[in-house]
């Protein structure tokens, strides 16, 4: 897990930057996906198999890479705020699942753990999900910050286009994706800087 901090944000600077680049990189997955089927990219798969291994079907949960990269190839990831749109993209870029949380919401330390199971959490889409016994989730003093590794965060911590103190989390789970978890992190701490003036 690589982390990215970011203060200082403006994103009325960078929203047009952020919202091409997603544009970009849609165009790109769907020209790709000519030639390769994505929903069998390696880099997808490890993220399937994990998923078993803490109890989730991964034909239902499907981690928040997957999930991007199949809406990406039909160019069906929408802009929803300058953030998101920023790390959405990197995200389909490297093809690895990154996420992102208001500061000022989070509340203590930020745990990568395992559920205990019924711990319940509001999600992005409105919806109250309980968590299953060893699932893995990041979870702060209030409660889950992220069910089912990167499957879906808590509302309380969304971004928002008032947002301007963010933590980012970029994940890879294979044991030679080292190098390409450092670049990913690296590129969007140098977008944050360069398109939002933030202090990453």
């Amino acid at each position: 897990v690589a982390l990215v901090i970011a203060r200082g944000i403006s994103q009325k600077k960078g929203a047009e930057h952020a919202r091409d680049q997603l544009t970009a990189v849609q165009n790109n997955a769907a020209q790709t996906c000519i030639t390769q089927d994505i929903a069998r990219h390696p880099a997808l798969e490890v993220w399937k198999k994990a998923y078993e291994k803490f109890g989730l079907d991964p034909k239902t949960y499907k981690s928040s890479v997957e999930a991007l990269a199949l809406r990406a190839i039909k160019k069906k990831v929408r802009s929803i705020a300058p953030l998101v749109d920023c790390y959405n993209s990197t995200s389909i870029e490297y093809l690895m699942p990154m996420g992102g949380w208001d500061i000022s919401a989070v509340r203590g330390d930020i745990l990568l753990t395992r559920a205990v199971g019924g711990e319940s959490v509001v999600t992005l889409d409105g919806e109250t999900s309980q968590a299953v016994a060893g699932e893995v989730i990041y979870r702060d003093a209030e409660g889950i910050v992220c069910r089912g590794w990167n499957w879906r965060e808590a509302r309380r911590v969304l971004l928002t286009p008032d947002t301007t103190e963010a933590l980012f989390v970029v994940e890879a789970i294979a044991e030679n994706d080292g190098a390409a978890l450092t670049a990913a992190a690296h590129t969007l701490a140098l977008r944050l800087r360069d398109w939002f003036g933030a202090d990453a």
